[in-house]
């Protein structure tokens, strides 16, 4: 099983852990540097480039022109409770040094260097085409043969399903630990993004009969199972909890 665990510092024979591993004493583990939004998404780096960055993403002088690349920030606290969800955008800006100059860039600020910004592992990303032209993105990296789990928190978890393959909703194993109840508005929520650029909101419903029965759901329909939607490979996940009690997903690349 893969747990991810965050660095806050590290020396030259010291490395200083986010969080108590000491349940992990004897296991074995791999340090990897985290991958930034430039380096997943691309960069040029040239002051005065005249196209945008290497992936295709269309550039321009402020937020306004260009594509838009939404991640979630989360207000977690001590308890790992959640107090707000929220989105911060970045685009590729192009623009003279006087205009904030040429890089990655957050929405309202348009002259500080945002390539760094971290991307986890196993965090999902929301794009915003204004192109009238479809893009494929493609991600370089290895594929994880291993188990793995992310943490699921009260309140909005954006999150990719961390294999590069489709996967159905009854494959991903959430029914179990999803707060299910006899509709929608009494359980957790999963939203998708659609090909039309839709959200499609579902749950697992718990239910008599008469009532829409066992399985997952689409909000507005109580009754048609949808356990064999899709999830095409590279499409993120929201989870919206509703329990105080955080839950760790757990996946591997055999049950998809």
């Amino acid at each position: 099983m893969i747990q991810i665990i965050d660095s806050n510092a590290s020396a030259a024979n010291t490395l200083t852990l986010r969080e108590d591993a000491s349940a992990l004493v004897g296991a074995s583990y791999v340090i990897r540097k985290f991958r930034t939004l430039g380096e997943v998404l691309g960069s040029l780096g040239t002051i005065g480039a005249a196209e945008g960055p290497t992936n295709g993403l269309t550039s321009g002088t402020d937020f306004i022109s260009s594509d838009l690349i939404y991640k979630v920030h989360e207000d977690i606290q001590g308890d790992g409770t959640t107090n707000g969800f929220g989105w911060m955008q970045f685009y590729y800006q192009n623009a003279s040094s006087r205009a904030g100059g040429v890089g990655w860039r957050q929405s309202g600020d348009k002259f500080t260097n945002m390539e760094n910004v971290i991307i986890y592992p196993d965090e999902g990303l929301l794009v915003r085409r204004r192109s009238a032209t479809n893009l494929t993105l493609t991600m370089t990296g290895s594929v994880k043969s291993n188990a793995s789990k992310r943490k699921i928190l009260k309140g909005f978890n954006f999150v990719s399903t961390s294999y590069p393959v489709d996967v159905t909703l009854e494959k991903l194993g959430l029914e179990n630990d999803l707060v299910s109840g006899s509709d929608f508005s009494s359980s957790d929520l999963l939203y998708t993004i659609d090909d039309t650029a839709s959200f499609r909101s579902f749950y697992y419903q718990t239910a008599g009969a008469r009532s829409g029965g066992n399985g997952w759901r689409e909000v507005g329909d109580k009754f048609n199972d949808q356990k064999d939607v899709v999830i095409p490979a590279g499409t993120a996940l929201i989870i919206r909890s509703r329990s105080d009690q955080s839950f760790d997903w757990s996946t591997q690349l055999t049950q998809f």
